[in-house]
């Protein structure tokens, strides 16, 4: 997810919602919450090019919002390490 942020390249049919949280990787590491936040300005870019990292990510999905978060290791039943879900 980090990488789409960077990019503003999402999946098709994802859209940048409003929310986002982005923690430094170290343990006890800065953490980030932007809420009603244009998540593709510069404020938001310079978190990143620090080494900051998604961990929370507001999307929008055929008009309806949502949440993603990493996981800290992968679901056991699909292996994947990214949680969605539905939020509007």
């Amino acid at each position: 997810m980090t990488d789409w942020l960077i990019r503003g390249k999402l999946p098709e049919g994802l859209v940048l919602g409003d929310e986002c949280e982005l923690r430094d990787p170290a343990e006890a590491g800065a953490v980030v919450r932007c809420r009603r936040q244009d998540l593709e300005t510069d404020e938001v870019r310079e978190h990143l090019k620090s080494g900051k990292q998604v961990f929370q990510l507001g999307l929008v999905f055929e008009d309806r919002l949502g949440s993603c978060s990493v996981r800290t290791s992968p679901c056991a039943s699909c292996d994947s390490w990214i949680r969605c879900r539905r939020t509007g």
